[in-house]
């Protein structure tokens, strides 16, 4: 019989509580803007060390652009206002950017980075969705690998609030550590290009960390969405922390749902550049064997499914990249990977009956029937009702993928042919 651990119980503050001290703190900030007008109209101030006190605040002077990267773009809410400055020149990326909050005390910092390579049609969605965000300190890099579809028209159109820069990379999570290297937020995030964060994700995550300083990482849970933004259902593989769960069973975590710590990140060695489907699950084992996790019970992001999806298209190759990112930490292949098998199996059977090559059908339900009866855990996990609610889920995700899949076809063709007469 499985267990799983109890997540620590998630706790703010109350709201009238909380809503008191962000009056108070913007009406500070207010205060401290008007001193820093002032003493700016009477000259430019003195230097100021890398480290400031509460009572030296950087200035407010825009930030220089160079080959379409807006050092140190910040997002900057309505509900919080800040000074902020900027110390060194493009080449020194990693240290230019100095965000210290016009409050009393400490409060973490956040870094998001979205690699992106031609998906201009979502990224518009992406991009709104961390500038929405309520968080005050937040450093914001869109690392674009080069495309050629509309993608730099849309991150032109958004101006300075989004810091972005376009060249030819080494792939998806060569990307990613890039954009973190160019930041300094003491918490990290990556959304892809075609997903999106829940309102109020940011604060959620962020106020847990804050509250729990020993927790290296936590995430929440997720939507599945479609490429209309319509609400498909949530994602039921997402369950409250278990490291037996997330060792033997399954990647139980959504990647955009998860929020970790810069030190917790670096000291693992950051995402692997050799992995191409398996490289956040990769990241997940490495910080549960460094650190805590957690889990909160709230909607943090919405996952895009979509027929051409890294995850629907993997196929043999994701599932055996997997295998070896298993393999490195001395495990075997997860349950639910097993299961995947089984159903790849199930399908080339499917086919080869339809094409009329029985033997090979039977070839391959032998070896599906062979790899369930060779995991325990697999074995067990077919008497349990989540297992089979994924795989209706999964289902009905690649459905809805390939009927939309269809319909753009169709427009696109109605479109091409109206525009030849």
């Amino acid at each position: 019989m499985m267990h799983r651990h109890a997540a620590p119980p998630f706790k703010l503050a109350p709201e009238v509580s909380r809503k008191n001290k962000r009056w108070m703190n913007e009406r500070q900030t207010a205060e401290r803007f008007e001193v820093s007008q002032r003493a700016r109209a009477k000259g430019p101030p003195a230097a100021t060390p890398a480290r400031r006190s509460e009572n030296d605040y950087p200035t407010d002077e825009p930030a220089t652009k160079e080959n379409n990267f807006a050092l140190g773009a910040i997002v900057i809410p309505h509900s919080a206002r800040f000074a902020f400055h900027f110390s060194s020149p493009f080449a020194s990326l990693p240290k230019s950017l100095e965000c210290r909050p016009l409050v009393m005390g400490e409060t973490l910092t956040l870094s998001i980075v979205t690699p992106s390579f031609n998906t201009g049609k979502y990224l518009g969605a992406a991009v709104r969705s961390v500038l929405e965000q309520d968080w005050p300190l937040v450093h914001y890099a869109v690392m674009d690998g080069g495309s050629t579809d509309n993608s730099l028209d849309v991150l032109r159109s958004f101006g300075p609030r989004v810091q972005w820069i376009s060249e030819k990379d080494k792939g998806q999570s060569d990307a990613i550590n890039k954009g973190f290297a160019r930041g300094k937020g003491d918490v990290l995030s990556w959304l892809n290009s075609d997903d999106t964060y829940a309102p109020g994700a940011f604060r959620t995550a962020m106020e847990f960390l804050e509250a729990h300083p020993d927790v290296g990482m936590v995430y929440g849970d997720a939507n599945f969405v479609d490429a209309s933004d319509n609400l498909i259902g949530r994602c039921v593989h997402v369950e409250p922390y278990s490291r037996h769960r997330l060792f033997h069973y399954s990647d139980i975590i959504v990647q955009p749902a998860a929020f970790f710590r810069r030190s917790v990140f670096e000291a693992v060695g950051g995402v692997d550049t050799s992995l191409n489907w398996a490289m956040d699950y990769d990241l997940w084992l490495k910080i549960a064997e460094k650190s805590k996790v957690a889990y909160v019970p709230r909607v943090l992001a919405n996952f895009r499914w979509l027929a051409g999806n890294k995850t629907a298209t993997g196929g043999w190759g994701r599932l055996e990249e997997i295998d070896r990112v298993l393999a490195r930490h001395g495990l075997g292949t997860p349950a639910y990977v097993k299961l995947e098998r089984v159903n790849m199996y199930v399908q080339e059977a499917k086919q080869a009956i339809g094409r009329g090559k029985l033997g090979q059908a039977a070839t391959l339900l032998k070896r599906a029937t062979a790899t369930l009866f060779s995991s325990r855990r697999a074995l067990g996990s077919m008497f349990q009702p989540l297992t089979w609610k994924i795989i209706w889920t999964g289902q009905v995700l690649r459905a809805r993928a390939a009927r939309a899949e269809t319909d753009d076809a169709m427009q696109n063709t109605k479109y091409k042919m109206q525009s030849a007469k």
